[in-house]
């Protein structure tokens, strides 16, 4: 009678341990998974926040584009270069951040705004081409800046 006790008592600890260990590595998986969806937020965050660095630059890139075309004033030119030139390092840190291919995509959209910003200067700059209408290039980058702020919503 003492032995089934004992052989009850063995059985029931090997049981509990077995649990523990079966509750100790599942545990353990899930904890590999949140650090890994930790690390998934962390790096979207990023993205998120170098997307709003480069619209905030944009925008810069833009009011000085506008001061220009006001006033012709050629230091409205000089600070559009120093900030397109802003922009496009932060452009490039978003490339690196690697998160996901939409990022291309929206780097792409910004390289293409940024043309059409250098393009309206060079119109307004040359004097053959300043008689031309720059209606179009202006329609083309207020649809383009407003199809990339849709895109990073």
């Amino acid at each position: 009678m003492g032995t089934t006790y004992f052989k009850k008592l063995i059985i029931g600890l090997l049981v509990s341990i077995g649990m523990l260990l079966g509750s100790l590595a599942l545990s353990y998986l899930l904890s590999i998974r949140l650090k890994a969806s930790i690390n998934q937020s962390e790096i979207l965050y990023k993205v998120i926040h170098q997307m709003d660095k480069v619209l905030y630059n944009l925008s810069f890139c833009e009011a000085n584009l506008r001061g220009y075309i006001i006033t012709r004033e050629k230091h409205f030119v000089n600070e559009y270069e120093g900030n397109k030139n802003v922009l496009r390092n932060e452009l490039y840190g978003l490339n690196h951040v690697q998160y996901d291919k939409e990022i291309s995509q929206f780097s792409n959209m910004l390289e293409e705004r940024i043309k059409i910003m250098d393009e309206k200067i060079f119109m307004l700059q040359n004097p053959i081409s300043a008689n031309r209408d720059i209606s179009e290039l202006v329609n083309k980058g207020r649809i383009l800046t407003e199809n990339i702020i849709t895109f990073k919503n």
